[in-house]
């Protein structure tokens, strides 16, 4: 398991807490989880909306689920995310898998279709913020910064951070702020996980390192392997951007507005 203070695209600044490594049950549940990542990529699917694709996926999240909850009900911490709680959702999600892209887009196509004209529009506007927001830090933040300075940045942190705290909801939120998508929300998404107040996870809490959060995800094999499927359905020239990727899948044309993939 890597377990790692979040960062801004995914995530508050805020202290990492101590998990211990994996018992002899999360073990097992990840070895579950080779077992199935394998078995996608020897299936070879046509298309990851493929019915077989999609059900061996959803057996995987599943298995990560359970493998999260093994690892979190063995620490000195308990999560107090909840399933309409919105306030980590004005982030960048900037790691989402092609294959989970193409399934979130399908999902709001067969549920939502209403819906689709405006998120796209938002999402464009998202993109069209964060470019702008790209530019903004050249012209005044990195343009005259010492050398010194810039070696210690981390600048797509710096662009994601300042994104965050325009409270920029994500697309997929209803009226309520719940997740419309959270039956197929990404591995991304699932993968945050705070043990503080939930005010504390408010955009303007984002410096505020009392507050406990942290991002509990796969051991590198299964990263790799992720990888592998995600590079056999990628349609998008790398992009992993959630609100990037949508208007592709949801529209099926590419509208590069952001020049620089983060």
């Amino acid at each position: 398991m890597q377990t790692k203070c979040a960062p801004a695209g995914a995530a508050p600044v805020h202290d990492e807490p101590p998990l211990p490594p994996p018992n002899k049950k999360a073990r097992a549940l990840h070895g579950k989880i080779i077992i199935q990542l394998k078995n996608l990529l020897s299936r070879n699917a046509a298309s990851a909306l493929d019915p077989v694709f999609k059900a061996g996926y959803s057996t995987i999240l599943e298995l990560f689920a359970a493998y999260q909850r093994e690892i979190i009900a063995s620490s000195d911490y308990r999560v107090t995310c909840g399933k309409n709680c919105p306030l980590c959702c004005f982030h960048w999600v900037a790691d989402v898998y092609s294959f989970e892209a193409a399934m979130i887009g399908e999902y709001i196509q067969n549920h939502l279709p209403q819906n689709i004209p405006a998120m796209c529009a938002a999402l464009r506007e998202d993109a069209r913020l964060l470019q702008t927001l790209d530019d903004m830090l050249d012209e005044r933040v990195l343009k005259d910064a010492r050398p010194d300075t810039l070696r210690e940045l981390d600048r797509d942190d710096l662009l994601l951070e300042g994104f965050y705290q325009l409270r920029r909801p994500c697309a997929l939120l209803d009226e309520r702020g719940a997740c419309t998508v959270y039956a197929v929300r990404p591995m991304s998404c699932r993968s945050y996980v705070s043990f503080s107040d939930p005010l504390l996870c408010d955009p303007d809490t984002i410096y505020y390192h009392e507050a406990l959060t942290c991002l509990c995800t796969l051991e590198p094999q299964a990263d790799e392997l992720l990888e592998e499927l995600h590079a056999r359905y990628d349609r998008c020239e790398g992009d992993t951007s959630l609100r990037t990727l949508l208007p592709y899948y949801l529209e099926g044309f590419r509208d590069c507005i952001f020049k620089r993939i983060i």
